[in-house]
C-alpha cells in the first residue's frame, strides 16, 4: 500500500521531466512581435508588420523568413504552422526565423502585396543583426500563396530595387506548393472546367484581368541570367493545378539561367501537409529542407520524394550525416 504513492510521485516526477525536457528549448525563444516594416497610410499595422523569433544569445545566426498562403486573401504571420510552431524546429537549427504579413485581396491586390514583401525583406536586411540574425545569410520560404510571393521576390529584381536592395541579398529560396510560377500559360492551358473556373477568380481577384498584369505577377517571366537570381528549392503534389508541368518548367529554366534549382514530387502529400512537413526533420521533405538551408547542392536532390536510386549528399552537420544512409534516399513515403 505504500508503495503506490511513491509509484505516483515518481510517475509524476518523470513526466515533469519529460515535460521540462520537451519545451526547455521554446523557452529559450526570443520572441520580438508585430513589427511594424513599414507604414502606409491608411492600411492596418497588422498587415504590415512581421514577428522575430530567435534562438536566445543568437549571434550572426542565418535567417529563414516566411510567407504565409490563403490564397492571396487570408492567412496570418501567427497562424499555426507559420508562426511559432516552425520558429521552434528552425531556432533549434540555430536559425533566426521571421514571419510575415502582406496586405490581402482585395486591398493586397498585385502589385501591393509583393511591394509589402519587399519592404518587410528590407526590414529584415536592415535590422536582423539587432535580432541576431545575420544580414548576409538571408533565405526565404512560402507555401502556396506564400510560395509565388517567394518566388517572385526572388525573380522580379525591380521590387527589391525600389527599396534600394538587389537580389543579392536573398541565399536561397524554398517553394512549398503553388501553381502561380506561370499565371498566363496556367490560365490558357490548364483553367479549364469547375475548378478551372474557380482559379480563374482567384487569380483576377489577386492579379488583376488582362494578360499584362498576370505576366507581370508570374515568377517565371522574370527569370534571366545575370540577375543575382538565389537557387530554389521547390516542392509540388503531382498533378494538383497543373504544378507537375509548371513546377519544374520554372526549375529548369531557373537553372538554364544560373540559379541551380530542383523542383521534388512529394509523391502522396497533400497541399497543407507540404507546408506542416516543411518543419519536420523526421520527414524526408523536411530533411531536403535543412540540406539545402545548410548549403547542399540542390541539383543532386531526387525529382521524387523516396525514390532510393536517388541519393542526397548533405552537407557536415548534426543530421544526416552520409549519403548512403539518408532517410531521404531510403526511407518510403507514408501512404495515406
Amino acid at each position: 500500500m505504500k508503495t503506490k504513492p511513491q509509484r505516483s510521485l515518481a510517475s509524476l516526477l518523470i513526466a515533469l521531466l519529460a515535460f521540462c525536457g520537451g519545451s526547455s528549448f521554446a523557452a529559450e525563444m526570443v520572441k520580438s512581435l508585430d513589427i511594424r516594416y513599414t507604414n502606409t497610410p491608411g492600411v492596418e499595422a497588422k498587415s504590415q508588420s512581421l514577428d522575430v523569433y530567435s534562438p536566445k544569445d543568437a549571434k550572426n545566426a542565418p535567417v529563414l523568413i516566411f510567407i504565409h498562403g490563403g490564397g492571396w486573401r487570408r492567412g496570418d504571420k501567427s497562424n499555426p504552422g507559420v508562426g511559432e510552431q516552425p520558429a521552434a524546429h528552425f531556432n533549434k537549427h540555430g536559425f533566426v526565423f521571421v514571419s510575415i504579413n502582406y496586405r490581402l485581396t482585395p486591398e493586397g491586390q498585385h502589385p501591393a502585396n509583393i511591394q509589402d514583401v519587399a519592404k518587410a525583406v528590407a526590414w529584415v536586411h536592415d535590422h536582423i543583426a539587432e535580432y541576431g540574425g545575420d544580414p548576409a545569410q538571408i533565405n526565404i520560404m512560402g507555401h502556396s500563396a506564400g510560395a509565388h510571393l517567394t518566388a517572385l521576390i526572388a525573380t522580379d529584381e525591380t521590387r527589391l530595387k525600389a527599396e534600394g536592395k538587389s537580389l543579392s541579398i536573398l541565399k536561397r529560396a524554398i517553394l512549398l506548393d503553388t501553381a502561380a510560377y506561370d499565371i498566363p500559360r496556367f490560365l490558357k492551358e490548364f483553367a479549364e472546367g469547375r475548378e478551372g473556373t474557380g482559379m480563374r477568380l482567384l487569380y483576377t481577384n489577386a492579379f488583376g484581368d488582362t494578360e499584362e498584369q498576370w505576366r507581370d505577377a508570374s515568377p517565371q517571366a522574370h527569370v534571366a541570367p545575370g540577375k543575382n537570381i538565389p537557387p530554389m528549392l521547390l516542392f509540388f503534389t503531382g498533378s494538383r493545378m497543373a504544378a507537375n508541368t509548371l513546377a519544374p518548367a520554372l526549375a529548369a529554366a531557373l537553372t538554364q539561367a544560373g540559379s541551380p534549382s530542383r523542383a521534388v514530387d512529394t509523391i502522396t502529400l497533400e497541399h497543407n501537409e507540404i507546408g506542416q512537413k516543411a518543419a519536420d526533420e523526421t520527414h524526408p521533405l523536411g530533411q531536403l529542407v535543412l540540406q539545402f538551408l545548410q548549403g547542399a547542392d540542390v541539383t543532386t536532390f531526387p525529382d521524387k520524394l523516396g525514390t532510393a536510386s536517388q541519393s542526397v549528399h548533405a552537407p557536415a552537420g548534426d543530421y544526416l550525416k552520409g549519403s548512403n544512409t539518408s532517410p531521404i534516399a531510403t526511407r518510403e513515403m507514408p501512404t495515406h
